[in-house]
């Protein structure tokens, strides 16, 4: 069911968008909690191998976001003006770009995969078996990855949010099923472990893509996906906007490769514990992210409306909600630290290690969850190059500080506080410029 975000209760309008997008989230969460914990009872070694190909998977995700967020910007726009032609051709141009984007990816992952994967000088010769078994598999799965970023987009900015918590979830759950099957060996199924997590994975993502295009089939004629001549002025509209956030979430990839290798220094107990560590804290950025898919949504639809009295009483709303977010977060990430580390792993070193990385973290929760929201308003109005560059150099900034921390007194956990820091500056920095948009009546530009 489509929901139109530009009349009636915003609370309550939001309330019944946001739900299946954070129950989405939580899904999501439990499927990366499920996949680390089975990951993880094989060691540190393939928790090493996995996470290493994490990152490739990573710029993967950066490279498609841009056509997933010049979908949820037009589309959103255009559904709220009710111009439903403009609408599907937005959405189908931004579907042959990334299909076609995901089909150059996983070439390029499964020729090049030894390359790659030499880049972080390993030097375990299991752990880089273990990460070219992981990346080739997953090579095959990047059309269908990259195809369901658009189509879940789409779903979503019309405002139909449970279709995509339904057709997501149906995936995760395949993925933890799969995962623990094929992981151990359990019944007829092989033991498989690394590269059975990998054929859970992307099996997920071909099971996504079928649902959804099933949907997507049972759409309104006005708004059904079909493979006619790609439009190319609507395929650069929707990358144009789309670029800075690509930009932005390609070059995080990369600064947090380059700070792999500088943890890398430090044993592969220190790189476990960032994989871990990380997984962990998703718990808060990826709720964050479905407020600010809601987010672009809304102000997307509402800015197509001219409803602009709406959009600052909506931005309000989310904005409490990622202060209550971000404030839980961080509270159980510093109290609860250790024994959150100690679901994922049983090797004393690493979760002592992992406690730290915790709760030096916990202190960034509520600045990481403004950032996301923000980024995400800003979105909505088509404004996505201010927050990228905020994000850009903000993020940039932790490869100098991480050198520098780390050497001193510090060690490993100078790295810890450098993502810390530059997640404050940024919290602080782009609600701060969205503001001063808003007072120069960022609406009406």
């Amino acid at each position: 069911m489509n929901i139109n975000l530009t009349t009636g209760k915003i609370g309550q309008k939001l309330y019944r968008f946001i739900l299946p997008l954070l129950a989405t989230s939580f899904i999501n969460i439990t499927y990366n909690f499920v996949d680390m914990i089975c990951i993880g009872r094989l060691g540190s070694g393939a928790v090493a191998a996995v996470g290493t190909c994490g990152f490739f998977l990573w710029f993967a995700n950066a490279t498609a976001s841009m056509a997933k967020i010049g979908t949820q910007v037009y589309v959103s726009q255009e559904y709220g003006k009710k111009n439903f032609k403009d609408a599907r051709a937005y959405y189908q141009s931004a579907f042959l770009t990334n299909l076609a984007l995901g089909l150059l990816t996983g070439l390029v992952f499964f020729i090049f995969n030894s390359q790659i994967i030499s880049f972080f000088n390993l030097g375990d010769e299991k752990i880089i078996s273990q990460a070219l078994i992981y990346f080739k598999v997953i090579a095959f799965s990047m059309p269908f990855m990259y195809a369901n970023h658009v189509l879940s987009a789409f779903f979503n900015s019309i405002g139909n949010s449970r279709l995509t918590f339904l057709t997501n979830s149906f995936g995760l759950v395949f993925n933890i099923v799969f995962d623990i099957l094929l992981i151990f060996g359990i019944g007829f199924f092989p033991r498989l472990e690394v590269f059975g997590a990998a054929l859970a994975t992307a099996l997920a993502h071909l099971s996504v893509f079928i649902l959804l295009i099933f949907f997507n089939l049972r759409q309104d004629k006005n708004l059904r996906l079909s493979l006619e001549k790609l439009n190319i002025e609507k395929a650069k509209s929707v990358c144009k906007v789309g670029f800075p956030s690509a930009i932005q979430s390609t070059l995080y990839c990369i600064y947090s490769i380059i700070l792999a290798r500088i943890i890398s220094y430090f044993g592969p107990v220190e790189i476990a514990v960032q994989k871990i560590g990380s997984q962990i804290e998703s718990i808060s950025w990826m709720t964050a992210d479905g407020f600010a898919i809601a987010a672009t949504t809304f102000v997307g639809q509402n800015y197509g409306a001219k409803n602009y009295d709406r959009i600052h009483k909506g931005t309000k709303f989310l904005s409490k909600f990622s202060l209550i977010l971000g404030s839980i977060s961080m509270i159980v990430l510093f109290f609860f630290s250790r024994e959150i580390f100690m679901i994922f792993i049983d090797e004393t070193e690493t979760i002592n290690s992992g406690s730290t990385y915790l709760k030096i973290l916990s202190f960034s929760q509520i600045f990481m969850c403004f950032e996301i929201l923000f980024i995400g308003i800003f979105s909505g109005y088509g404004q996505t190059k201010t927050p990228a560059i905020i994000s850009i150099i903000g993020t940039g900034l932790r490869i100098p500080l991480s050198l520098l921390l780390s050497r001193t007194m510090l060690g490993v956990n100078g790295i810890w506080v450098s993502l810390t820091i530059t997640s404050v500056l940024k919290g602080i920095l782009i609600p701060a410029i969205f503001y001063m948009y808003q007072k120069n009546d960022l609406s009406h530009d």
